[in-house]
């Protein structure tokens, strides 16, 4: 009796933890950019634009803002997360202005059909750096929308970017360094003796 009395405590006293227990919240959809932290500057590089936890995701478009003095965008093209239930029509938006704006990239399903569900890429744009710096690209006026065309609420993230020198440039520069300091230590002349 001792025994089941305790098994019987045991079951209540883990039932009440579970109930107790703190839930995870679910973060819901989400829109992140994807992309190397860190380029070399002249390097072609691409920002993956990708969709998290969304459901029937019928439509999309967002504009993308970036230091155009630092990046060159190339050219954007469609992910393939949208077209895997059926055709689309996709517009890579337009380029405008300083700092640099990608303005009205979207997508969107055509004819009656169910939305996408999960996870995946929406668009891939490719880029060029230009100078060295850091820079931050930055998704704006984002909207989703399902297949009856409700807006799907979601949160946007930021990608920072930073374009180094060329390794042939700081191989120059540490050897300009490393003969400037030979020089110091050895002026022209020094060690010569005069008759």
């Amino acid at each position: 009796m001792m025994m089941f009395s305790r098994l019987l405590a045991a079951s209540c006293a883990a039932f009440v933890l579970s109930v107790l227990a703190p839930v995870t919240a679910h973060a819901g959809p989400t829109v992140t950019l994807s992309g190397p932290a860190s380029v070399t500057a002249g390097a072609r590089f691409t920002v993956d634009v990708r969709a998290a936890d969304v459901a029937d995701l019928y439509a999309y478009q967002f504009d993308l803002g970036f230091d155009s003095a630092m990046f060159r965008l190339d050219g954007a093209q469609e992910g393939a997360f949208l077209a895997s239930a059926g055709p689309t029509l996709f517009d890579p938006g337009t380029v405008a202005g300083e700092p640099g704006t990608l303005s009205f990239l979207f997508a969107t399903l055509l004819g009656p059909t169910a939305g996408v569900d999960g996870d995946g890429i929406l668009a891939t744009l490719h880029f060029t750096s230009l100078a060295v710096g850091s820079s931050v690209f930055e998704l704006g006026n984002l909207v989703l929308l399902d297949a009856a065309l409700n807006d799907i609420p979601a949160t946007i993230g930021q990608l920072a970017v930073t374009a180094v020198p060329e390794p042939a440039s700081w191989a120059l520069m540490l050897a300009g360094g490393a003969l400037l300091v030979l020089r110091r230590r050895h002026p022209a002349g020094a060690g010569r003796v005069h008759a």
